[in-house]
């Protein structure tokens, strides 16, 4: 064969399988498919983790990069793709599309930290208020903390986070959380509908029997399943309305739901069925507050009417029945009520009536049947007679109370040294205590009895409220003719302690809301005079006990003690205390001592109580015993 012949008849040949191979390369299979092309990740050098697995798409498609995944580099931050392993090729983002037209392999790049840069954009995602974030720029490898979602905002939604896709199906990142990008990366707003409630009121209607409403939720901007219908006897179901009237806007199951509504059933009258009838306001017997004899004002009682039927009702009448009928009134409109109407009718007892109970029944008829009725009463009293004194030794109280009276219409209590550094022991001593008298002929029903005016926060009563002495439970008590009086004792407040100062108010016996009797209260503060740390005294007499003796620190180890003598004229009656206690082997002495060998190491009060000319005085040491 002819050499020359052999190699053109090769060379056909080889240009034969090239076109044949270009062929089937580059066009459809036999059947008319598109080819497939792989696309293949390499680690490239990478230290740790595992290439992303590859990609087969079809010819002309394209495929969403990965992200480098669990690969690391050490000392290196992942840049992207890139068609050559040394990156001098083309460098694609993770996330980046890319449409391949051959298989390929893509290396991973890797940069060294803070070669270049990221960018992290912020985008509303329908945003109807406030102000997107802007950009922000970081150091590939490195780390941000994503822009809180506080400055925007979308009505009818809350915000959810940022989103790596628009459509909320990438990943989601709290506000404000950590981030690292690894390419240049849009974020979107998450907005979350807002849930809203429809209630759904019958309206006087109800679904077999149940009148409670009926709720159905829903997501902001969309709609709701209605319930079924309610009936009413006597009324046609006419659709929901967002006024009890009718009056509103109709709500459908197209009405969009934008916030919690109330929708009500709107009625229309079923006039082939007319019902009349009416509902008060008050079903219960109702008593009027009670009244005292001469009252210039009553309190009235307003008593609705409310059209319950599919009618207008016509005319009412309205009266008074009973025995004591004449001892009440009333006004108001008493002329038909339109269906869904009502009226006001103002009920109140007569001026002038006397000490009695009086009973009666209001009575409401109409045309058709309607019908309604109250019963009503009223108990007025004869205004209470009391009178106000004082003593210092009432039943149930301390004895050798100190108070004195200049006048039946002041109390005053004795010319106390400071009391802010007064002990608790000493204080049954300032006590004293009023008497109420019943003067009148009747119990006093129940009394009111409060300090009023003035210095009234510097007082209190001996127990917390106001106690009654005698029998009775509080000061709001009723004093019955057999009982004639009770007591209450009152005394200047613990704390905080009365400084210097003189201290006024009244105290003040209420039957209702009327005074019927009072009396005048003063209290005076002062510093103590002489050698005494503690001393009091009738405010008209302005005497007082001198005290006397050594020193008033002891020390029990030494076996101190101290001898105090009172000075003075025409005392009588002399009583030692220590600590508030009697020590009643050194009554009827002036001269008292005091050991301190047999006593605890502490502070004690040494004081002493006389008489003089019918009346009371009192001084005392502040003694310390000391080791």
């Amino acid at each position: 064969m002819n050499p020359k012949s052999v190699i053109k008849t090769g060379y056909k040949a080889l240009l034969f399988i090239a076109v044949f191979a270009l062929i089937f390369t580059g066009c459809p299979g036999p059947e008319g498919d598109p080819k497939d092309y792989t696309v293949t990740f390499h680690a490239n050098g990478a230290t740790g983790g595992t290439a992303p697995v590859p990609q087969t798409v079809t010819a002309g498609s394209a495929i969403t990069l990965p992200t480098r995944g669990t690969l690391v580099k050490t000392g290196f931050v992942f840049g992207g793709w890139n068609t050559k392993s040394d990156g001098l090729g083309i460098t694609y983002n993770a996330n980046d599309s890319y449409t391949p037209n051959s298989n390929i392999t893509l290396y991973a790049q890797w940069d060294l930290p803070g070669s270049n840069t990221w960018t992290v954009s912020y985008d509303g995602n329908g945003e109807t208020g406030g102000k997107v974030p802007d950009a922000q720029s970081v150091n590939k490898g490195s780390s941000i903390n994503l822009a809180p979602g506080s400055g925007i905002s979308k009505t009818g939604y809350t915000f959810g986070g940022w989103n790596t896709r628009d459509d909320g199906e990438g990943t989601t990142y709290a506000a404000n959380s950590s981030f690292t990008p690894e390419d240049d990366t849009t974020l979107f707003a998450v907005w979350i509908a807002a849930r809203y409630t429809v209630t759904f009121n019958p309206n006087n209607g109800n679904w077999s029997g149940s009148t409670e409403n009926q709720t159905s939720e829903a997501d902001y901007n969309t709609t709701v399943t209605l319930p079924g219908n309610p009936g009413r006897t006597g009324f046609i179901f006419a659709g929901w309305n967002t006024q009890a009237d009718g009056n509103g806007t109709e709500f459908t199951a197209s009405t969009p739901v934008i916030n919690d509504i109330t929708v009500y059933t709107k009625w229309n009258v079923d006039e082939s069925n007319p019902i009349y009838s009416i509902s008060l306001s008050q079903t219960e017997p109702y008593d009027f507050p009670l009244l005292f004899e001469g009252y210039s004002s009553r309190q009235p009682f307003d008593l609705i009417i409310a059209n319950t039927g599919n009618m207008a009702t016509g005319a009412l009448t309205v009266n008074f029945a009973g025995a004591d009928a004449a001892s009440f009134e009333f006004s108001g409109n008493t002329a038909s009520i339109p269906f869904g109407g009502s009226t006001t009718l103002t009920l109140q007892p007569k001026q002038g009536l006397l000490d009695n109970t009086y009973t009666a029944l209001l009575n409401i008829t109409g045309n058709n049947g309607i019908t309604g009725s109250l019963a009503v009463s009223v108990i007025v009293k004869a205004v209470p007679s009391v009178s106000i004194t004082a003593t210092p030794n009432p039943s149930g109280n301390s004895a050798g109370a100190m108070w004195a009276s200049v006048s039946p219409e002041l109390l005053i209590f004795p010319d106390f040294p400071n009391l802010s550094s007064g002990n608790p022991t000493r204080e049954p001593l300032w006590e004293c205590c009023v008497i109420i008298t019943n003067t009148g002929t009747k119990p006093t029903g129940p009394l009111n009895v409060a300090f009023i005016g003035g210095d009234s926060s510097s007082f209190q009563f001996n127990n917390a409220g106001t106690t009654i002495v005698n029998n009775l439970a509080s000061a709001s008590g009723d004093i019955p003719v057999s009982q004639a009086t009770d007591a209450i004792v009152i005394r200047p407040i613990n704390s905080p302690r009365l400084g210097i100062g003189t201290y006024n108010t009244s105290l003040v016996v209420a039957s209702g809301q009327t005074v019927i009797a009072s009396i005048g209260i003063r209290i005076i503060v002062r510093e103590p005079s002489g050698s005494a740390q503690f001393a009091y005294y009738w405010i008209n007499e302005q005497d007082e006990i001198a005290l006397a003796g050594g020193s008033t620190t002891l020390s029990k180890t030494n076996g101190d003690s101290l001898t105090v003598t009172a000075g003075g004229e025409n005392y009588t009656d002399q009583h030692w205390y220590i600590n508030g206690t009697e020590d009643t082997e050194k009554a009827g002495s002036l001269l008292y001592t005091f050991s301190s060998s047999d006593k605890d190491v502490k502070t004690y009060y040494l004081g002493l109580r006389v008489e003089k000319n019918g009346s009371y005085y009192y001084a005392e040491f502040a003694v310390t015993v000391t080791e």
